[in-house]
């Protein structure tokens, strides 16, 4: 028989051989029956009876010490899986995305009226615009890609007509290819973007529906001709001037060009006009293409089409806040039912390990009163044997009992009772999932259209 920690109280069985050799049941009985004792008249137990009350009684207090910490371990592990609160929540989903949704909602209302009155304000002055200047077609204009596609097309025109026309410049400059490089590059930059510029904000005026401003974009048209012409015998007459080693070429090309402007000294500088002429119509076409080519067109539809689409945005997004709190709470429900049903296995095999310990803490404690019948039988016995002539206590007759235990632990009615409560909520909840499934959708839907999409009244532009 092992000795018990009153930590950690063991159910230990209990070894009547060894427990009579334990207290000396044999020897103490032999040794009183040859002292006369106990005597016949005596009514009390004796001191080695008594002694082993005690210790049966000390180890049934072990027992019982063993039942009450076996009851918390297994009580805090029936608290642990009692699912009642995670099924009355799973049960409770629909009301749950509908208190969440509408707090998400409310906190989207004034955004979402704003960026819709904005898309209809830009829309309305789209439509407005498209009434006054007697436009049915949809705008035309690049995309942003299309956009930084016309920017990097206007900057290789610079590095190309540079290229073409370092060699040009390199004829009487000491510097050779680079600085020649170096005059084509500036020549280049000013004559592609002046041409460029002036392609994006004043050509397309001509194709402005009023005469005035028609009236402009023609005037524009000669005064672009007119620039890139300027521009381009200014880089030939400075090719000329470098070509002649002048002092001050800028001074010289001012003069040619007001005096002699169509005067160039040879075939190479009228190559040099041409390239420049012709890399400056390019630049002025790829401005022109930078937008729509009705003036303030473009700017308008790309207003109306932008409010529009971060409307649009935000609608996306909201719908995928919405969906991100619809399949959290339904992923939560399916989680539910299955750590319930594992939960609920557990709960019910805690239970039947209460009922499991109750039996074996019972049969312990008839053991150990079994026992103490076989401590006091065994002293009686041996006394008996060693008393010679003399007669044997009355009180031999009757045989001690223990006091009696008010016990009260592993008690299962409570727990068989929130057992079945947890099957039928499990129960509910599974006939009920499709519908709750249903309904939660039906709620996303309804909720969802209190927002509506822009619909068929906003006219796109159209990207190229």
């Amino acid at each position: 028989m092992s000795s018990s920690t009153k930590g950690h109280p063991t159910l230990y069985p209990i070894d009547a051989a060894e427990l009579v050799k334990e207290l000396r049941i044999k020897e103490e009985a032999e040794a009183l029956a040859k002292a006369g004792k106990p005597s016949p008249d005596q009514k009390q137990l004796s001191a080695t009876e008594n002694h082993a009350i005690q210790r049966i009684n000390q180890i049934r207090t072990d027992y019982i010490d063993w039942g009450t910490m076996r009851q918390a371990v297994l009580n805090n592990t029936l608290t642990q899986h009692d699912v009642t609160k995670s099924l009355n929540r799973a049960l409770g989903a629909v009301d749950e995305f509908n208190s969440q949704a509408s707090r998400l909602l409310t906190e989207h209302d004034a955004l979402m009226s704003n960026l819709a009155s904005t898309a209809q304000n830009k829309q309305n002055e789209l439509l407005k615009f498209r009434e006054q200047h007697n436009l049915s077609r949809m705008a035309h204009y690049p995309s942003s890609t299309g956009k930084i596609f016309g920017y990097v097309l206007a900057f290789f025109l610079i590095i190309i007509e540079a290229l073409l026309n370092s060699y040009l410049f390199s004829e009487g400059l000491d510097s050779g290819l680079i600085g020649g490089f170096i005059y084509a590059l500036l020549s280049a930059g000013i004559n592609i973007f002046v041409a460029f510029i002036l392609g994006m904000y004043l050509i397309r005026f001509i194709f402005h529906k009023k005469f005035m401003y028609k009236f402009i974009g023609i005037l524009s048209v000669f005064f672009a001709l007119f620039m890139i012409l300027t521009i381009s015998l200014s880089i030939a007459h400075l090719r000329d001037a470098l070509s002649l080693s002048q002092a001050e070429p800028a001074k010289l090309v001012l003069n040619t060009l007001i005096t002699t402007p169509f005067n160039l000294n040879d075939i190479f500088s009228w190559l040099l006009l041409a390239i420049s002429i012709v890399f400056a119509l390019g630049a002025l076409f790829d401005g022109l293409k930078m937008d729509d080519n009705y003036p303030g067109y473009g700017s308008s539809s790309r207003n109306a089409n932008e409010a529009k689409e971060e409307y649009e945005e935000e609608l996306s997004n909201l719908r995928a806040l919405l969906e991100e709190i619809k399949d959290e709470i339904l992923e939560e429900v399916d989680n539910v039912i299955t750590q319930s049903q594992t939960n609920i296995s557990i709960f019910e095999r805690t239970i039947d390990d209460k009922k499991s310990s109750k039996i074996k803490l019972d049969q312990a404690l008839n053991n150990a009163h079994d026992t103490l019948q076989v401590l006091i039988s065994t002293f009686r016995d041996v006394n008996r044997q060693h008393r010679g002539q003399l007669a044997v206590p009355t009180y031999f007759k009757k045989t001690p009992e223990l006091d009696r235990l008010d016990i009260k632990l592993f008690t299962a009615n409570e727990d068989n009772n929130l057992l079945l409560k947890q099957k039928e909520q499990l129960q509910n909840l599974l006939e009920k999932l499709q519908e709750i499934r249903l309904e939660i959708q039906n709620s996303f839907n309804e909720k969802f259209d209190r927002y509506k999409p822009l619909n068929g009244n906003f006219i796109d532009g159209v990207s190229n």
